[in-house]
This record gives structure tokens, sequence and C-alpha cells, in this order.
């Protein structure tokens, strides 16, 4: 992500040359992406997101999933991590199933433990 304070004329067009050469075999298409196209609590989840997705965990997301079969109405990410009897490992079940849509998250701002959440629309 680039700072849109940076962004000059001459790497607007040098970006449009790469665009007009890319082969269609690497990308689809080539977006340019600054700090003004998200907020700073958007971009630090998506990296928490990227965090926990490094190590795959089965036995959490499963136990994510029977959890969430009994969830009822808004509870805070941490109520619904305990539910799973994983601790930690649950709530980034649970952060994982946000970034999926499997939970809606309805807090503003980072996600966090105190987060309020209630079942998505891919559940």
């Amino acid at each position: 992500m680039k700072p849109a304070a940076k962004i000059t004329l001459q790497f607007r067009e040098e970006l449009a040359a790469v665009k007009r050469h890319l082969s269609s075999d690497l990308a689809d298409d080539l977006v340019l992406v600054t700090d003004s196209d998200f907020t700073r609590a958007q971009a630090q989840n998506a990296l928490r997101f990227i965090e926990f997705t490094k190590k795959p965990d089965p036995d959490a997301d499963n136990a994510l999933i029977n959890a969430m079969k009994s969830l009822r109405g808004i509870v805070k990410m941490a109520d619904l991590a305990a539910m799973t009897g994983f601790a930690g490992r649950g709530y980034r079940a649970a952060f994982r199933a946000a970034f999926r849509g499997q939970l809606r998250v309805l807090t503003e701002g980072i996600i966090g433990q105190h987060s309020f959440i209630k079942m998505g629309d891919a559940a």
C-alpha cells in the first residue's frame, strides 16, 4: 500500500504503461491501492487475518462451527471463542469466520475480543 500523498503523475504514467503491457496470464488487472482506500482499522484487521490464516487449525474451526450452531442473537467475540473450548485458537477461528462472511462483525474499528458479532450471511 502506497501513501496517496506520494503518488506523482510520473508514477501514474509508469503504472499505466505497465498495465498496458501486462500479460493476461500474469494478472487480470493492475490496481493502485493507497492508504486513502482503507481505514487504519481495516488495514490492521486484514493484516491480522493474514497472520491467522498462516497456520490452519481445523480443530478450532470445527469447534467454532459447532459453537455457531447454538449462537442466537448478538454476542461478543470472546464469548463465542469461549464456547469453542479453544480459548485463543477459538478467537482466531472466529476472526477467520468473520472474514469468510460466516460471522458478521457489528462493532466498528479493529476487531477484538469485545467486538459484537452475529451470524453472517455466508453461514
